[in-house]
């Protein structure tokens, strides 16, 4: 929120020197850095011979820097002294480095020449994934100072390029004298630190380890995230076999880099900074600037791999097109005239491998990969929407000139709740995705609404005749009110029965033709796979209660086999569908809130050292318990250990709060509240704990209830088809 402006007060920019000067740059260097600084707010009302005179000496200059170069560090700062740093356009990181990294780059990379800098592949990998710690970025617009390396990691911090930058770069005493002769500027550039410094104090405890993550595998230079939401997905794998479908090869992969309740696929990001087309020496590989996407003309490509071996992120595979398990790939190149090869061709020689890698189908109306999820768990999102660091914050306050002081909610930046809790996203984000589908509550509203009027009807028929719909139409053709209650009733076989039958039996046909959705174009057509596995939750859990009030619980013949199956299929779909969401929550999205709590109780050590230890000894003690468990015991055994020790928390709960209050050399500014807290962050790691126990184990029946499913739908299916043809044959 704007607070105060300078904007009215300060002096206009002179586009020519003053007093007919002649202009002191000559060199077209110096004359690109003055047009860079003219096309900064930043700078407006500092004189042309100010400026001038700041490039002609050098200290203030543009440098251009490769990615993976490093711009600063402990020993430069201490050679060349401090500077002050504009990013006019890339990424820069700052990050703590193990000393042998950083002494093999100042060796092997940083004495080469751009040109060459950007031919060689790195044998080693990008600096992202290289450091020990990622600890914040700067974007276009944003100001750092290089003296901003912590002290304690001086010679093993450095600053480095995530993606090609171009640095305006002032000397620290230059940029003293202009603040101390403009008051204007001094206040511009107090807000540009300002916006820098609450930025990086917001990126503290878990934020830390989500902006690494962010840094370290290439997501902050991505331009857009294909994710899957590890709370809604089944694992059925329809979203990698629809993409081998569609190309004949898999371009995506699930269980890339996971962050609690997201899983960041192996499928292209689409880089900004594409350091996959560069190695390419037969131009076969492209940006599609239209459209926003590196693409691979599979005509051209060659095989020989150097833009897969460019990409740090795994995107692109090589495929052999002899490889048996290849076939449908060679099939589909044959079909489209992709391996032509000799006179006029693409190629001159036939390839043996080809070049394949994910380009969000985008000669396609939609993404094969998430039209095909029936759950929803696969979705395409911009970085920014998930990882919200407050960049575009201080892009926005640079692209005014810092006239204004921002307050930036530090609170906001890069928030855990996606990843503890998940996103919640059902709709595919912003992908390409053939939307025909019912909102799933209005499918379940009118499914259990109709459910619940038939069973009021039966309870009326059985309990008071006089109110039911049967006796209001019997009395409409005419029978006398005792006649017309005599005839009221309900019993297997009644018209108002087999009517029930007939709708529990189409609701149950829906729900068994979700599994046939990817094999009819007819049914593709219709909807999208999450359409109809809606259909298959509602129809399979609907269908069966109008069953139940079909078979009025006269369950004494043969039939009731297929009444039973039917249960089975129920209970055993429906525990599916709560482990597949809530085992990965417990296992997955847990892992963030531990090192909260761990975080939390850190701070605590400092503040109450005694009392934090005995906890340490507790918790240590309680792991190692566990881990014994874990060892030895079986979901029945992890289970009872798990009820034993419920019994066991309210006294461990107690003992832990009298020694807290017993605590000695504790400082007087201690309170209740943190002493509760403490309290608070002991209990949640064990129990942590325990889920870490108990949850892997349940994943053993989570793995088992799908067969479960499937073989009582047959046994089901059979019987109830044979009911069905005995039934019509009597009524006939």
């Amino acid at each position: 929120m704007p607070v105060t402006s300078d904007r009215n007060s300060r002096p206009a920019a002179s586009a020519e020197p003053r007093g007919g000067q002649a202009l002191k740059i000559v060199s077209p260097e110096h004359q690109e850095v003055y047009r860079s600084l003219r096309n900064y707010p930043l700078f407006d009302g500092i004189p042309n011979e100010d400026l001038q005179e700041a490039i002609a000496s050098g200290e203030l200059a543009l440098q251009t820097f490769w990615r993976d170069e490093i711009v600063a560090d402990g020993p430069t700062l201490r050679e060349k002294g401090a500077s002050i740093y504009l990013v006019r356009s890339g990424q820069v990181a700052v990050a703590v480095f193990p000393p042998e990294v950083l002494e093999r780059e100042r060796q092997d990379y940083m004495p080469l020449a751009i040109e060459e800098k950007q031919k060689k592949v790195r044998a080693h990998g990008p600096l992202i994934k290289l450091a020990e710690k990622n600890l914040a970025t700067f974007g276009e617009g944003e100001i750092y100072n290089s003296e901003a390396i912590p002290a304690a990691d001086a010679d093993r911090c450095a600053f480095y390029c995530v993606s090609p930058c171009e640095l305006l770069v002032f000397s620290k005493a230059r940029i003293g004298a202009f603040t101390s002769r403009f008051d204007f500027f001094a206040k511009r550039l107090r807000r540009a630190v300002e916006v820098a410094r609450d930025r990086l104090q917001g990126i503290a405890g878990i934020k830390q380890e989500i902006l690494d993550f962010y840094v370290r595998h290439g997501l902050s230079v991505a331009e857009t995230l294909r994710v899957r939401q590890i709370d809604r997905c089944i694992e059925c794998m329809e979203c990698e076999k629809a993409c081998e479908t569609r190309y004949g090869h898999k371009r995506l992969t699930l269980k890339g880099p996971r962050l609690g309740m997201l899983d960041f696929v192996f499928a292209c990001r689409t880089c900004t900074d594409q350091r996959c087309l560069s190695p390419c020496n037969y131009d076969s590989i492209k940006f599609d600037s239209k459209r926003r996407e590196v693409v691979i003309n599979e005509a051209t490509c060659t095989g020989c791999a150097a833009c897969a071996n460019a990409c740090p992120y795994g995107s692109i595979e090589m495929v052999e097109l002899e490889a048996p398990k290849e076939k449908l790939f060679k099939i589909r190149l044959e079909k489209d005239g992709s391996l032509k090869f000799g006179e006029g061709a693409g190629r001159k020689v036939a390839a043996t491998k080809i070049a394949s890698k994910c380009d969000h189908c985008a000669t396609h109306g939609d993404q094969a990969c998430i039209t095909h999820c029936p759950t929803g768990a696969i979705i395409e999102i911009k970085p920014g929407e998930l990882f919200q660091d407050r960049g575009e914050v201080a892009r926005m306050a640079a692209r005014s000139g810092f006239d204004q002081t921002v307050m930036l909610d530090a609170g906001g930046m890069l928030p855990s709740a996606p990843y503890s809790k998940g996103l919640g996203i059902t709709d595919g984000a912003s992908a390409k995705i053939k939307h025909r589908r019912i909102n799933p509550a209005i499918l379940w509203g009118v499914g259990l609404g109709t459910f619940l009027l038939a069973l009021v009807e039966i309870v009326l028929r059985v309990w008071k005749p006089a109110l039911s719909l049967q006796y209001a139409s019997l009395r409409l053709a005419g029978l006398e009110p005792e006649i017309a209650r005599l005839k009221v009733n309900f019993k297997p076989g009644c018209d108002f029965a087999v009517w029930l039958g007939y709708i529990g039996t189409g609701l149950m046909t829906v729900a068994l033709l979700f599994p046939l959705w990817k094999r009819s174009r007819l049914m593709q057509k219709i909807g999208s796979s999450a359409a109809w596995f809606d259909w298959h939750l509602v129809g399979g859990t609907v269908g069966p209660l109008y069953i139940i009030l079909h078979s009025a619980m006269k369950l004494d013949n043969w039939v009731s086999v297929a009444y039973w199956s039917m249960i089975m299929i129920v209970v055993s779909g429906v525990v599916g569908r709560y482990l597949r969401t809530q085992v990965p929550e417990m296992l997955h999205g847990r892992e963030m809130e531990e090192l909260e709590h761990e975080r939390e109780m850190a701070k605590l050590r400092g503040v109450m050292p005694a009392a934090v230890a005995a906890l340490d000894r507790e918790l240590m003690s309680f792991r190692q318990a566990a881990m014994r468990v874990a060892a030895k015991a079986g979901f029945l055994g992890a289970f009872l250990w798990t009820v034993a020790d419920d019994l066991k928390r309210p006294m461990r709960w107690l003992r832990r709060k009298i020694a807290l209050a017993k605590a000695t050399n504790v400082p007087a500014n201690v309170t209740k509240a943190t002493r509760r807290s403490l309290e608070k962050h002991a209990g949640m790691l064990m129990l942590l704990e325990r889920r870490r126990i108990l949850v892997p184990r349940t994943q053993g029946v989570l793995l088992h209830w799908k067969q479960v499913h499937v073989w009582f739908t047959f046994v089901m299916s059979a019987i109830s088809i044979v009911h069905i043809v005995v039934a019509l044959t009597y009524s006939m």
